[in-house]
């Protein structure tokens, strides 16, 4: 027999927005929704709950002890997290009935930490998946609940897999929720094990900068990994240095294989808009360029013979621009 549930959403980006309407469907009480005051227009989980009637919470909160209390006096069974990036305390971990839970959007524990997609994209995985598991004071490493996992596709960028894990994830935490209205003890658990345990952090791979060395194929990986158009990237746009000046590169693809001749980095050929960079193995195609926040074609940038180097002026790298 199922009984309702007392929820706490931590919730943030398209992945909270959906659990929150998925949530309103089903007998269960949220207590309050946690939510930051950013986001995109039409993307606020703080402006849907607010139009709801729920009550909403700094996302901050759970970085307090305090906050625990509070909890417990609203009979909270579970705490959900889904895309809220604050590091919980343990008090609040702890307060729950049944414990916070994390909608992760990697296969855990090789991707824990963050940006998962960007990085399974990079290292040229060819599956992902989104994992669901019980939140512990170290990041990433609770007992799994479940995982649903699927492909990489060779064009995917990083935001294809971002809606990949939010499409596959949602019915993953209303899954959960239903487990323990049914049943007190919840569904059954597996230990994350530390075996091939990999956490990452926000820095990009080489400081946001192509590695003209790199493969070809690494390179377009590179793009595809910093691509989440028409959102801004959390990576920017992958760096290069032409004549100085620091050039984004968007919208790129596996060029011929086989090394050209000429030295990584250097435009062989302009056909149109779009350019042909050797790389280390081969060639990548390149048709756009972000230049001083702007969107430009590369065959109107570049000519055969310049070249293109990877040391960055910045640390920060630029953000692709919204079009």
């Amino acid at each position: 027999m199922t009984r309702p549930l007392t929820l706490l959403v931590a919730a943030e980006e398209a992945a909270g927005l959906q659990l929150l309407q998925a949530l309103a469907k089903t007998p269960h009480r949220i207590a309050a929704v946690l939510a930051s005051g950013q986001a995109a227009a039409g993307t606020s989980v703080r402006q849907a709950a607010e139009t709801a009637g729920l009550r909403v919470l700094p996302a901050e909160r759970v970085r307090d002890p305090a906050f625990a209390e509070t909890i417990r006096a609203e009979g909270v069974d579970l705490m959900l997290n889904a895309h809220s990036l604050h590091i919980v305390c343990p008090a609040v971990l702890e307060a729950p009935r049944f414990g916070a839970w994390n909608l992760h959007p990697g296969p855990l524990p090789r991707y824990a930490g963050l940006n998962a997609p960007s990085w399974a994209i990079f290292r040229g995985e060819s599956r992902h998946a989104v994992t669901l598991h019980r939140m512990a004071a170290e990041i990433d490493a609770g007992p799994i609940a479940y995982e649903a996992s699927f492909p990489i596709g060779p064009e995917d960028a990083a935001l294809h897999l971002y809606v990949k894990c939010t499409r596959l994830g949602v019915p993953l935490m209303l899954r959960l929720v239903e487990a323990f209205a049914a049943d007190a003890g919840g569904p059954p658990l597996r230990p994350m094990l530390p075996m091939g345990r990999q956490v990452f952090g926000r820095k990009p791979p080489n400081g946001g900068r192509v590695d003209w060395d790199w493969p070809a194929e690494t390179v377009a990986a590179f793009v595809r990994a910093c691509d989440f158009g028409p959102f801004p990237s959390p990576w920017g746009a992958p760096l290069a240095l032409l004549d100085g000046q620091e050039v984004g590169l968007s919208r790129t693809r596996p060029g011929r294989r086989g090394r050209s001749g000429a030295a990584p980095g250097t435009v062989l050929s302009v056909d149109g808009i779009v350019a042909e960079i050797a790389c280390g193995d081969g060639s990548v195609l390149v048709s756009q360029l972000v230049i001083d926040g702007r969107r430009q074609p590369a065959g109107d940038v570049l000519s055969p013979g310049r070249r293109l180097s990877g040391r960055s002026l910045h640390s920060q790298p630029v953000q692709v621009p919204t079009p």
